[in-house]
């Protein structure tokens, strides 16, 4: 039996495992570096998107507006994110400032329950009023063909016919 030797001595194939594990390794500490970057940019636009800008622009939300303001604002979501702080820290420090006039959308709580249910309700009720009036429609035109029976007689479907055998022979 022939035997297959291997030009790789065991040392240089510990050398290229090790090499490659070392490879993996910065590779991996690259991707977590470059991910949190990412996530870091995802928290700020995601906090900016909860907030409207206050510097007048027609209610523009701070993610989306270009003023000096929402550039300021947008640093400071940063920095606070950079600091530790959540979400809903960062949130309430906005509310606490300026109000709850700041937040995007209404907190689902007290009064401010009701612009989240309403819509809802509302789309409920108009439905139910749909509903009975096509229901309405439907009976009524049900008694009207009950009352009023059409019925076409012979003579006068007859007299179609032949109007209408004419008419195709005078349009060829």
């Amino acid at each position: 039996m022939r035997q297959i030797c291997s030009l790789r001595s065991p040392t240089s194939s510990y050398g290229t495992l090790a090499s490659g594990r070392h490879f993996m390794v910065w590779l991996s500490a690259l991707v977590a570096v470059l991910m949190s970057n990412i996530a870091l940019a995802v928290t700020v636009r995601e906090v900016a998107s909860m907030l409207v800008c206050q510097c007048g622009c027609d209610n523009m939300i701070v993610s989306d507006c270009n003023c000096d303001y929402a550039e300021q604002t947008r640093a400071l979501i940063r920095k606070k994110i950079d600091e530790g702080q959540t979400k809903d820290v960062i949130l309430s420090d906005f509310v606490e400032q300026y109000g709850e006039k700041v937040l995007a959308a209404p907190t689902k709580r007290g009064f401010n329950l009701t612009a989240w249910i309403m819509p809802f309700a509302a789309l409920t009720v108009a439905a139910g009023v749909v509903a009975m009036i096509i229901t309405t429609w439907v009976r009524r035109s049900q008694q009207t063909v009950e009352r009023h029976p059409v019925s076409i007689s012979a003579p006068s479907a007859e007299k179609y016919k032949e109007q209408l055998k004419r008419e195709l022979a005078n349009f060829d």
